[in-house]
C-alpha cells in the first residue's frame, strides 16, 4: 500500500511502532512546554516594556521639573552657590540616566 516493506515479524513491528508512539508523545510534550515557555517570555517582555515606558515618562517629567527649577532660580532672587551646585548635580544625575537609553533616530525619508 505505501510502497515499502518491513522484514521484521509482527512483534518486532509492534515494538517499533510503540517506540514511535512514545517518541511522538514526548515530542508533543516538548512542543507544549515550548509554547508555554514562549508565552511566559512574551508576558515578561510585555511587562518589561511597560517598565521601560514608565521609567522614560518619569525621567522626562524629572527633566522638565529640573528645567522649571532652573528657570525659577534664574528669574528669582539670587540663590547660594550651594543651591546652584545641588541643582547642577541633580541635573547631571538625571542626564546620566537619560543617556543610558539612546534617543530614537528620526524617521528616514
Amino acid at each position: 500500500m505505501f510502497g515499502w516493506r518491513c522484514n521484521c515479524n509482527s512483534e518486532e513491528l509492534l515494538c517499533r511502532l510503540d517506540l514511535v508512539v512514545k517518541q511522538n508523545a514526548e515530542l508533543l510534550k516538548l512542543l507544549k512546554e515550548m509554547k508555554v515557555t514562549q508565552q511566559e517570555l512574551a508576558d515578561k517582555l510585555g511587562e518589561l516594556s511597560g517598565t521601560v515606558s514608565k521609567i522614560g515618562a518619569e525621567t522626562a517629567k524629572s527633566l522638565t521639573l529640573i528645567q522649571e527649577l532652573k528657570d525659577t532660580i534664574a528669574n528669582g532672587p539670587p540663590v547660594s552657590a550651594e543651591v546652584q551646585a545641588k541643582v547642577a548635580a541633580l541635573e547631571a544625575q538625571l542626564k546620566g540616566v537619560d543617556d543610558l537609553v539612546p534617543d530614537e533616530a528620526p524617521p528616514s525619508p
